[in-house]
């Protein structure tokens, strides 16, 4: 009698084991994704407004990165309308700057901005708030259009736009290393007309007034 209570204890034991909770298996594909670096806002913005995917950005080269100066002194003024337009990292201590170079702004009678024209040279700075200081991250002339930058996990740095090809401008990715003091450039086949690169008038820069540029072409000379 005892061994038979005893073989029902046990199937009982069984049978509530099966039916518990069991434990969540892992999902590869979650640990997958948490270890990638996806674009911030700011990249899927941009790549939304011209309808790219980030993955169309296939073709890459890497060079060593052009243009690089020594860091130089540097303090943001509050009162310069440039300083709302730099792009901060996660704990604000970098910043990037895409603008005061080569844009002309000035301000209205009612303290709002105008846009006067834009210079044929294009610089993007990279603003370290704890040092004070600034270097150059990039250089270009007529041939680039810088228009939207932004500071990913991994530590590198994305600047989009477009760039000559010679028979137009293709959606271009310039992705800055700076620990390694590398750059990748990613372009996107095809051309597109300067009038149809509208993404500063219409998204970055929108409350910008772009006085008789409301379509811009690529540069002004000044």
């Amino acid at each position: 009698m005892t061994r038979k209570v005893s073989i029902i204890l046990i199937s009982m034991l069984l049978m509530l084991q099966a039916c518990g909770p069991r434990p969540e298996a892992s999902d590869p594909s979650t640990s997958e994704e948490a270890g990638k670096s996806w674009p911030d806002q700011r990249m899927e913005r941009w790549l939304d407004y011209y309808g790219f995917d980030q993955e169309d950005f296939t073709d890459s080269a890497t060079y060593a990165r052009p243009y690089r100066l020594e860091k130089q002194p540097f303090e943001i003024n509050r009162e310069d309308p440039f300083s709302a337009l730099f792009v901060f990292n996660s704990d604000s201590t970098l910043a990037i700057d895409l603008d005061s170079y080569h844009l002309v702004l000035e301000e209205d009678s009612e303290g709002g901005l105008i846009f006067q024209g834009r210079g044929a040279d294009m610089e993007i700075g990279l603003i370290d708030l704890k040092n004070h200081t600034r270097e150059r991250l990039l250089f270009c002339g007529p041939a680039c259009l810088f228009e939207e930058g932004s500071f990913h996990p991994d530590g590198h740095i994305a600047i989009s736009g477009f760039s000559d090809n010679g028979q137009g401008y293709s959606p271009t990715i310039w992705n800055i290393y700076p620990e390694k003091d590398s750059l990748e450039v990613f372009s996107l086949p095809g051309t597109y007309d300067p009038a149809s690169i509208t993404y500063l008038p219409d998204v970055r820069l929108k409350h910008i007034h772009f006085r008789n540029y409301d379509r811009p072409a690529v540069s002004v000379d000044l």
